[in-house]
């Protein structure tokens, strides 16, 4: 079968699959499940796993036969082969794509001070969960430097905070493929940030280290960095193979600037993630103050940003939709008018 062979299958089958390079993601129709990224079906076998049952990787066949609550050959065979070989039935044939590693033992290399951090607030304790340390030589050099870990605890970058602000040095150096990190989710310690995603059902996705560091300081580990403004594919597979309750979207709040930058992009990225996502599961919550490393050195109140008066979906949506308009030139036209007709799709129209 070829991938538009597949595709016309999966939506005789009453799936709608949405578009993610080389696989579709939807519902999981055949349990009643309500994410609409559960599962994830490859363009070019048919392949698919269902997050929410373990992953584990499937024919095509399999899904029609659980969809239908049929086993009878003739009519699957309308929606699948039945008679593929067990490589092209569970096998996904995917460009393995090996990323550099590191050893471990290179962070021996870096120096155990804190002072840098806990000058802005953050204690000792939470900057170890990090593994930071200062570099004293190197690409990194005076950097407090942060290991990147895949899900396979392996080291694969570095992100680097420079500690003399005086200098015309960039403020952060990354080593690595950023688009590919989802940090801090997979660096060890007693309990992961992946594992307190999954136990919270919520993440707060901020756009730097010392956001991350701050949150975390103030008990809500729950967060990812998205390295710069824009939510990478990376990070949008990981929150799609998530049960989450909650997302909440909170870069940095250029409020009191011409443009408010950090409310723009929050915004574009709110129109990609409601495409795979419910809309009463997405939030824009930018912190009370530029970022939340400066609200951890104000002594802000963490718990009162995160649990704000509850609006109602409708006026969340009218306020979106007037900030958009009234920034309409920052936004790509297509995705923009694609935005206000899934609102008024829902009834939330003027």
């Amino acid at each position: 079968m070829n991938s538009d062979e597949i595709k016309n299958s999966l939506e005789k089958l009453g799936y709608t699959p949405k578009d993610f390079g080389d696989h579709w993601r939807m519902k999981a129709l055949y349990r009643g499940g309500s994410n609409p990224s559960s599962i994830k079906v490859y363009k070019n076998s048919g392949v698919w796993h269902d997050h929410g049952q373990g992953g584990v990787p499937m024919p095509l066949v399999k899904l029609a036969e659980l969809t239908l609550q049929t086993k009878d050959p003739k009519v699957l065979s309308e929606y699948a082969p039945t008679n593929q070989s067990p490589e092209e039935r569970y096998v996904p044939k995917e460009t393995v794509d090996m990323e550099k590693t590191y050893p471990k033992e290179c962070l021996n290399r870096l120096f155990p001070n804190y002072s840098f951090y806990n000058k802005r607030g953050i204690s000792e304790a939470t900057q170890k969960l990090y593994q930071c340390g200062l570099a004293g030589n190197g690409q990194m050099y005076q950097r407090i430097v942060f290991p990147i870990y895949n899900s396979n605890g392996e080291i694969v970058g570095f992100s680097g905070r420079k500690i003399n602000d005086d200098n015309a040095a960039p403020k952060w150096k990354h080593i690595g493929t950023r688009n590919k990190w989802v940090y801090p989710a997979f660096v060890p310690q007693e309990k992961t940030v992946d594992t307190l995603i999954e136990e919270k059902k919520e993440v707060i996705l901020v756009e730097s280290i010392g956001d991350s560091l701050a949150l975390t300081d103030e008990g809500y580990g729950n967060n990812l960095v998205t390295f710069g403004l824009d939510c990478s594919p990376a990070l949008l597979n990981y929150l799609c193979s998530k049960e989450l309750d909650k997302i909440i979207i909170a870069p940095n709040n250029d409020e009191g600037k011409p443009r408010n930058h950090g409310k723009i992009s929050a915004m574009k990225n709110y129109m990609k993630l409601c495409q795979f996502f419910d809309l009463e599961r997405l939030s824009v919550q930018l912190p009370w103050e530029n970022d939340f490393g400066e609200m951890k050195q104000k002594g802000t109140s963490f718990k009162e940003w995160h649990q704000p008066p509850q609006a109602s979906l409708g006026q969340k949506l009218h306020d979106y939709k007037e900030f958009c308009l009234a920034n309409r030139n920052c936004f790509q036209e297509k995705k923009l008018q694609k935005f206000l007709k899934k609102i008024d799709d829902l009834g939330f129209s003027d």
